[in-house]
């Protein structure tokens, strides 16, 4: 009896503390960025992890934590966890590194297979799974980790499929050892037949989920967890390690886990594919990050995720961050815990680092969990926020940004050391030139500044140690190729001396030898190079474009559906253009005494994508693209010439001088009928290399600026009767205005058909061109009609050619009635802010440009214009003014289709404003459709572009707050901010939609807001 009443009691203790367990670790209710467990509702995680804790008994001597408790292993693992102030840990539970237990029994019998590695030369037993059986051993040690992990406090993810290990390599050990490799599993059972046989890969076929024995399999699986953990609350489940399975596994795993297996555990994910989409489930509620790691890297990670407002539990794993970059690790760690993150470390080696000769574990025990500042691996915000990034040698520096990739003394090539009065690294050798360690290996965070290319500039505070003067050389990554850069620097001997290096066209990304950016050849001459400091600045900001291989080439281009804007490959997109066009010659004066100018197209396609670019204009026979009179050569008797005015031949054109005779400029006449080769060849070259380099190419045919208005501009036309022999009927000047748009003269309408088939020739069989007819047009619509039905129904012609005119206010409107042209430059006419509409008169010999009053520029009216047009006619519409990032964000947000300015030049360009765009239209995706949509804001000074179920953009001219009212929508919207002067995306949470908004800028440069679904799905 009394045996019986201390049974109850203690069976009625034991229910009381399985229900006082049983409430598992939930995210808090107060802030979605921190968990709620055991009476905590602002619990941070910070962890360090074994992945075969579950898997084995034995301890990896590198790993060894072993001390005289005599305890069981995994006990010392955690006491270590907690001794060090760390309160989680994530555990594997296939792991194929240790050939040891899974979930499933392992069947030992004489003919199991010898799987040889090469730590096992001779081979190693494999004894087979049987995945239809449960191993016990592995269930009760699992169950003893997770009670003992309780017990102290140790929160513990439960990795339930790791990617890695399905995958083949690198590495031995992975599928090859994998449970679910038929070739490891017992004969006869499921797992032998489950999936295919042969398989180099589990991937992906470990994710079909039309495979009714894996789903099966799966299921099983996940309710034997759920059982197993029956009563605990300190288990978080990850669905996958680096999964590449996709959205619908995900939504499946999910669903298993909580309507079948009746999971009360959180689910986290950690998606390599479809990442955005997976953490916007609902049914996953933490985001657990794995990869390389800096400290701007997971700045702008924990920013980017915090539209999903959930937990992210952030995991340095990878080349930037070990043990043996301890000193980056640890301030990556701390970095996500400033910004309300998690963080985790996987368990490298057990070297001691530091001054202090710590173990990383024991470092970790410095991190500081929501610091107000002051923390020990904490970089300043000044560093992290700012346009230069630097590395200054102390006995172990805290390396900002530059990264030395060899620096341990065990290396031979490389060490720390205080030399010459400093600290400094430098290369250790007798001899650099006759060995590999001449070389200094750095890497620079792309986090800070983006991949590039772009302008770096770096200063070394370096010392020569050497018998003569001397100088290092610079060697670094551009597009071209590893270390295809090369810059030399003098070097004083004997000395500490600041010098200073310009890295042209660097690309970032660690993707040279040793993993690094640059590297210093300390060989020249043999002798040994001590760097204290290296500091690094770019001169382009984090919106720098990508390298040539991350561009998608254009396969198609097209109108929108409704017509508003152009489509790249599908996809509605913003065009930014240059209006230059090197074919025979451009804009830029240096060009114009080049007969043949040599110009790179490879080069220039890299130049304008670096600049933010997708859009060129290229003018066929424009004075203002060759010609020297529009700029004063050649003057009238009684006129002022130039001081250095151009000299012909000036640039060349679509026809030979092959003619008899002389013309104006005092060289052999046109021929209109003899097309130069050349010409169109660079033509032809110019349009398949924009196109590769996912570029469109506008072609303006006819350009009436070489036309009217003044003599100067018609007097070295080819058209002109002084400058060919084909008798056209076109009168001698002053103009030519309107004599040139008359189709009753055969002759003229001959000569211009032979000239549009020849280029039609060569651009047919590219796919990203604008067929511009005829720029600063004020003439007749039927002259445009004409051409526009003629290309239309042209042999060489694509199938659907878009046709694009600039003209005055009544010629756009006249056209745009008609239907036949898609797109309209608004250049030559604009509506005030106030409504006055300011166009010059059409049909008429005056002049175009200038219309707009000086106290409106061009950006501040194209709203005013777009609003005017698209109340009319749905059009593509494109404006031209300043590169500034106004003017492209009034057109972008006013429905504009692009924005374009008058040329570029390399030394002086300033690009924010299409690099800011580019950013934007990258964001945003697919605009097709986007209109302006001014009943989204219902109070502010914004203007605001957008589609219903798609997405908004809106810009603020001023203040410091708006007022919009979004439609319902299952899964709510992401607000997502965009500091123009830096280009860098911050985050707002995830909000519903069907209600009214007052939203706060972040920041007074925060103008730009990107409003798009599915947040909170």
């Amino acid at each position: 009896m009394i045996r019986s009443a201390a049974l109850k009691v203690a069976l009625l203790a034991a229910a009381l503390t399985a229900v006082a367990r049983a409430q598992p670790i939930q995210v808090s209710e107060t802030d979605a960025r921190y968990f709620q467990w055991r009476g905590n509702d602002r619990v941070q995680l910070i962890g360090y992890d074994y992945y075969s804790l579950f898997n084995t008994d034995q301890i990896d001597p590198k790993l060894d934590w072993t001390d005289d408790s005599g305890k069981p292993y995994y006990e010392q693992f955690i006491d270590m966890l907690v001794d060090n102030d760390l309160n989680f840990t994530r555990c594997f539970i296939t792991s194929g590194w240790d050939n040891d237990r899974f979930p499933w029994a392992r069947v030992d019998t004489p003919d199991a297979p010898l799987k040889v590695t090469s730590e096992h030369p001779g081979g190693e037993r494999y004894p087979l799974v049987n995945l239809e059986e449960w191993d016990p051993v592995f269930w009760s040690r699992a169950r003893a980790i997770l009670d003992y992990a309780s017990e102290r406090g140790v929160v513990v993810q439960v990795c339930l499929i790791d990617e890695c290990g399905l995958e083949s390599g690198p590495g031995e050990r992975r599928w090859p050892f994998h449970p679910f490799n038929p070739a490891n599993n017992l004969p006869g059972t499921m797992g032998a037949w489950m999936l295919p046989a042969g398989l180099e890969s589990g991937v992906p076929a470990a994710y079909d989920l039309g495979n009714q024995a894996l789903r099966d399999m799966y299921v099983a699986y996940f309710k034997k967890w759920v059982a197993e953990t029956e009563g605990l609350d300190n288990i978080i489940f990850e669905i996958g390690n680096e999964h590449t399975s996709g959205l619908r596994f995900h939504r499946w795993a999910v669903e298993m886990l909580r309507d079948v297996a009746q999971c009360p555990f959180l689910i986290s994910a950690n998606a390599f594919v479809d990442a955005d989409r997976i953490y916007a489930m609902g049914g996953i509620e933490v985001i657990a990050d794995h990869g390389p790691k800096t400290p701007f890297s997971t700045k702008a990670l924990a920013r980017d995720w915090r539209r999903f407002d959930k937990p992210m539990i952030v995991d340095t794993d990878g080349w930037f961050t070990s043990e043996e970059e301890y000193a980056l690790t640890l301030a990556s760690l701390q970095t996500a815990l400033d910004q309300g993150a998690h963080v985790n470390h996987k368990a490298r080696d057990r070297v001691r680092r530091g001054p202090e000769e710590r173990i990383f574990v024991q470092h970790m025990r410095d991190l500081q969990r929501r610091s107000g500042g002051g923390a020990k691996w904490a970089w300043p915000k000044e560093v992290l926020d700012g346009e230069r990034v630097e590395v200054v040698y102390d006995r172990r520096p805290m390396e900002y940004g530059v990264y030395l990739r060899r620096a341990d003394v065990d290396d031979g090539w490389a060490t720390i050391a205080d030399e010459r009065g400093k600290w400094c690294v430098y290369n250790q050798i007798e001899n650099p030139s006759e060995h590999a360690g001449r070389y200094l290996y750095f890497a620079v965070d792309p986090g800070a500044f983006g991949r590039g290319p772009m302008t770096l500039d770096l200063e070394l505070e370096a010392f020569l140690d050497a018998e003569e003067e001397g100088s290092v050389i610079i060697e670094y990554a551009t597009e071209a190729g590893d270390f295809a850069g090369r810059e030399t620097i003098a070097l004083p001997k004997t000395r500490w001396e600041t010098v200073t290096a310009r890295l042209d066209d660097a690309v970032l990304g660690a993707r040279q030898h040793n993993v690094a950016d640059f590297r210093i050849d300390c060989g020249a001459p043999p002798a040994t190079v001590l760097v204290h400091r290296i500091m690094a600045t770019a001169e382009e900001g984090p919106v720098n474009g990508g390298s040539a291989s991350e561009v998608e080439a254009i396969t198609e281009f097209a109108t929108s559906p409704k017509g508003e804007r152009f489509a790249i490959n599908g996809k509605g997109t913003f065009l930014r253009g240059v209006r230059e066009g090197y074919v025979g010659g451009d804009w830029n004066p240096t060009y114009w005494n080049s007969f043949e100018p040599e110009v790179d197209y490879e080069s220039y396609a890299t130049q304008l994508r670096r600049w933010g670019l997708n859009w060129v204009r290229a003018n066929g026979i424009s004075m203002a693209e060759g010609s020297g009179r529009v700029h004063g050569a050649n003057e009238l008797p009684g006129e002022e010439p130039l001081e250095n005015p151009p000299e012909p031949p000036y640039t060349r054109r679509p026809w030979v001088r092959s003619g008899g005779g002389i013309a104006w400029d005092g060289l052999p006449k046109y021929d209109l009928s003899d097309f130069d080769p050349w010409y169109f060849q660079r033509l032809d070259e110019l349009v398949g290399t924009m196109n590769r380099h996912g570029i469109v190419v506008e072609f303006i045919f006819f350009h009436q600026h070489c036309l009217y208005e003044q003599f100067t501009h018609w007097a070295d036309s080819p058209w002109r009767p002084e400058n060919n022999v084909n008798d056209l009927g076109l009168p001698s000047g002053p103009v030519c205005y309107p004599e040139f748009y008359d189709l009753t003269n055969d002759a003229l309408v001959a000569a211009q058909t032979a000239y549009v088939d020849r280029v039609l020739e060569a651009l047919g069989k590219h796919p990203g061109v604008i067929y511009r007819i005829v720029d600063e047009y004020n003439g007749p619509a039927n002259w445009v009609t004409y051409w526009v039905r003629y290309i239309q129904e042209h042999p060489s012609a694509p199938d659907d050619p878009v046709f694009q005119i600039g003209a005055t206010l009544e010629v756009t409107r006249v056209l745009a009635g008609l239907g036949d042209v898609d797109s309209f430059d608004t250049t030559f006419f604009g509506v005030l802010p106030t409504g006055e509409i300011c166009t010059p008169p059409s049909y008429q010999n005056v002049r175009l440009a200038g219309h707009c009053p000086p106290e409106f520029s061009q950006g501040e009216a194209i709203g005013a214009t777009l609003d005017h047009l698209f109340d009319r006619w749905i059009k593509a519409y494109v404006g031209e003014g300043d590169p500034t990032v106004d003017g492209f964000l009034r057109a972008m947000t006013g429905g504009g289709a692009g924005w374009f300015y008058h040329g570029a030049d390399p030394e002086s360009f300033d690009a924010s404003g299409s690099r800011i765009a580019a950013a934007i239209a990258e964001r945003a995706g697919d605009m097709s459709g986007w209109f302006p949509s001014p009943r989204v804001l219902q109070e502010g000074d914004a203007l605001c572009v957008g589609l219903p179920g798609r997405g908004y953009l809106l810009y603020v001219l001023s203040g410091d707050r708006l007022t919009v009212s979004l439609p319902a929508m299952a899964g709510g919207y992401s607000l997502e901010w965009l500091e123009t002067a830096k280009g860098k995306w911050s985050m707002g949470s995830g909000v519903d939609g069907g209600r009214t908004l007052e939203l706060e800028l972040p920041g007074p440069d925060s103008t730009v807001l990107l409003i798009r679904p599915g947040a909170l799905r």
